[in-house]
């Protein structure tokens, strides 16, 4: 099984227009995020007591996967988003593929959930996206495109942390889609590759975040 994540570029503040920016790569797969938000919306867009999220997944060709990433994406988003902080404003983020190459819904959750953190959205805790496949009983995280057309099922998992009962930090899933066809014991298997990789990812946004501050502070 391939376990090991692709190698992850980031830069964040990528755009200068809009609150919060990011792009994200992984091997040759290559997204860019962007928010804009929380701020006044459109009367017709509001929930009188929170804020209302809007997204949207732009392929860079026409895509069917596209609805699935924007449902997972809304998913991630609201679950992670404290949006009875913001009544009657709106938050808007959008994911553009630059480049495809595989596990695109892993990496378009991830490039939002750091262009939120770029903006300084309040979360109850960060997400991520994680993309497993399986492939003659073989299990690929972060697949490039070559292993994925090969998958007999594709597992995509936004992944959040919480504190257990011990009061330790957990990786949880807050949303995933799975298709294809997998055992129970498969599932379970894809899962805790994603946890494992989402750790990795959780240091990467340290990482990338400290990296953003010390320029700036420099600067």
């Amino acid at each position: 099984s391939m376990t090991k994540l692709r190698s992850i570029r980031s830069e964040l503040g990528f755009v200068s227009r809009g609150d919060g920016s990011c792009s994200v790569s992984a091997g040759k797969s290559v997204v860019w995020a962007s928010v804009n938000g929380p701020g006044d919306s459109h009367p017709t867009r509001r929930h009188g007591d929170q804020l209302y999220i809007e997204s949207c997944y732009r392929p860079a060709s026409g895509d069917a996967d596209s609805v699935t990433f924007n449902s997972l994406l809304r998913a991630a988003l609201e679950h992670s988003i404290n949006t009875k902080l913001f009544p009657r404003s709106a938050l808007q983020v959008t994911v553009h593929e630059l480049q495809r190459d595989g596990s695109m819904c892993g990496l378009a959750l991830t490039a939002a959930a750091m262009a939120c953190l770029d903006a300084a959205v309040p979360m109850r805790a960060p997400f991520c996206g994680v993309q497993v496949v399986l492939v003659n009983g073989e299990f690929i995280v972060d697949a490039d495109m070559r292993s994925e057309e090969k998958a007999d099922a594709v597992f995509n998992f936004a992944v959040s942390r919480e504190r257990n009962e011990k009061n330790e930090i957990i990786p949880v899933i807050i949303a995933s889609s799975h298709n294809g066809t997998f055992s129970l014991e498969e599932l379970m298997q894809a899962r805790a590759l994603a946890y494992e990789a989402a750790n990795e990812i959780f240091a990467f946004y340290q990482e990338s975040l400290q990296r953003k501050y010390t320029v700036e502070s420099i600067a």
